[in-house]
């Protein structure tokens, strides 16, 4: 049986994607928060998600849950309808 999601408004759409957006420009997500965060702005399921970004429910099952190995092509998939790019940070040693 499918859960009914809570409808999100706009106003607090728009402020998660504003504290997205600052998190991802502080460097404070790893990936899986990352792409967790996204499908909640969007308020879909895993599946829903998913199938909207054209990847395996599994590949984003395992990403949301940190294991697994994802291949670039999946991220660039994700990233995308968020205008994000995917890439490497140098990070310096503290």
């Amino acid at each position: 049986m499918t859960r009914a999601r809570k409808p999100i408004d706009t106003e607090t759409s728009i402020a998660m994607r504003e504290a997205f957006y600052e998190a991802v420009d502080s460097g404070g997500l790893n990936i899986a928060e990352g792409v967790r965060r996204m499908r909640e702005i969007v308020n879909m399921t895993q599946p829903e998600f998913a199938q909207w970004l054209k990847i395996a429910p599994r590949a984003l099952m395992d990403i949301e849950r940190g294991v697994g190995n994802a291949r670039m092509s999946t991220l660039l998939k994700i990233a995308k309808p968020f205008n994000l790019q995917i890439g490497f940070i140098h990070k310096p040693k503290k």
